[in-house]
């Protein structure tokens, strides 16, 4: 008889876009610069599929239902 079994999978997501800072924005500024004013594309990652990479892992067993 076939047993029913949970588990903990994660996916870990990460792109790389690519995006335009304007010249005055010092250094410092650029994370707040981009949280403020970013287009939403910057944190889609199907807008940036090109550099998508994903990690899946079977992270453990839960439990076992018999």
């Amino acid at each position: 008889m076939p047993r029913t079994i949970r588990l903990k999978i994660t996916r870990t997501d990460t792109w790389y876009p690519e995006y335009e800072v304007p010249d005055h924005v010092e250094d410092e500024n650029i994370y707040e610069h981009l949280f403020n004013e970013h287009p939403a594309s910057v944190f889609d990652e199907m807008c940036n599929k090109h550099t998508l990479e994903t990690e899946t892992t079977l992270d453990e067993i839960l439990e076992e239902k018999a």
